[in-house]
């Protein structure tokens, strides 16, 4: 039996990014349409990526697993990273799980 793992999920979410750059008195900010944690951001030997949950088909049904989507980061502050890449507001996004989640495990969104 393939072990399914619980999931936390967040959409993609446009936000302001600020960040101080070396000069205390200099405050940048911009705008980005889409932004995450920074913890959600992977990074391997083919660049930086995203888990999304995606439904498959499979014998048994409709399935939920973790699919790999390919990102560029485009900015990052403390906290969240301005993202590009073949996504938009019908994604969702892993943030967390019960146990590691890679691509293609079985996934419930929680």
């Amino acid at each position: 039996m393939i072990a399914e793992r619980t999931v936390t999920v967040i959409p993609p979410n446009p936000v302001l990014l600020q960040e101080l750059r070396n000069k205390p008195n200099k405050l940048r900010v911009a705008a980005y349409s889409m932004c995450v944690p920074n913890g959600v951001v992977r990074k391997d030997q083919n660049g930086h990526f995203v888990l999304v949950v995606r439904e498959v088909k499979g014998i048994l049904g409709a399935q939920t697993v973790a699919e790999r989507v390919n990102i560029s980061v485009l900015e990052r502050d403390r906290n969240r990273c301005a993202i590009e890449g073949p996504l938009n507001r019908e994604y969702l996004i892993i943030v967390s799980g019960n146990r590691p989640v890679s691509e293609g495990n079985r996934v419930r969104v929680e």
